[in-house]
């Protein structure tokens, strides 16, 4: 299966949702490419829809691959195999962790400058992503939903690979995902006829809309 854009994508996606939303308060999409996915998951099916700001833990010496993620509300998870094999001490690993926590703080400046993060005691949600790759990005936002009282979280996406479905099942109450990948060498860019890397500012005006 593939996708002509991000728009696409969250439409099948809200198609596929639509019978399990029942009980569902909220959508919340993680920036940036989760964005205008979870946009459309929202109009499409009536319901609020927020945001949670995750970042990768930045591997040193290779732009846009990371170790790991943290989350805005400073929930973090390692890829430990990976840095058990770069020999990583904890100083460097703490320096790491701090470096993407900085870019949430630059990120949520541009997003919202007053955004406060919601109260989510209780509610059951929608957490939606343009793909899982590795599937520490969206198992580091289900863990800070889960902290923040959220009693159920639905972990939806349009593209998936096998091992990252594999993970993040543990964690979510259930996982969606339109087609799972057992490409050895996946990339989510791959399922998209249409890719184009979002900036922080489209996204902000996404979230004005």
């Amino acid at each position: 299966m593939y996708f002509k854009n991000r728009e696409d994508a969250g439409r099948q996606l809200a198609q596929k949702i639509k019978s399990k939303i029942k009980g569902i308060d909220l959508i919340i999409g993680i920036p940036r490419g989760g964005v205008p996915i979870a946009r459309e998951v929202s109009s499409n099916l009536n319901l609020p829809f927020e945001i949670i700001i995750n970042e990768k833990i930045p591997l040193p010496g290779s732009p846009g691959v990371g170790c790991g993620s943290v989350s805005e509300l400073g929930v973090y998870v390692l890829n430990n195999s990976l840095i058990s094999r770069l020999h990583f001490s904890q100083g460097r690993i703490d320096y790491l962790i701090q470096k993407a926590k900085d870019e949430i703080r630059r990120k949520k400046s541009i997003y919202s400058k007053h955004r406060i993060f919601p109260d989510l005691d209780g509610a059951s949600i929608v957490l939606v992503d343009d793909g899982l790759a590795s599937g520490f990005t969206a198992l580091s936002a289900i863990r800070s939903l889960r902290k923040s009282g959220c009693a159920r979280v639905i972990l939806a996406v349009p593209t998936a690979s096998n091992n990252a479905c594999k993970m993040v099942k543990e964690e979510a109450d259930e996982l969606i995902a339109l087609q799972v990948s057992y490409d050895p060498f996946y990339m989510i860019s791959k399922h998209y006829d249409e890719w184009k890397i979002l900036s922080d500012e489209g996204v902000a005006e996404l979230l004005l809309i």
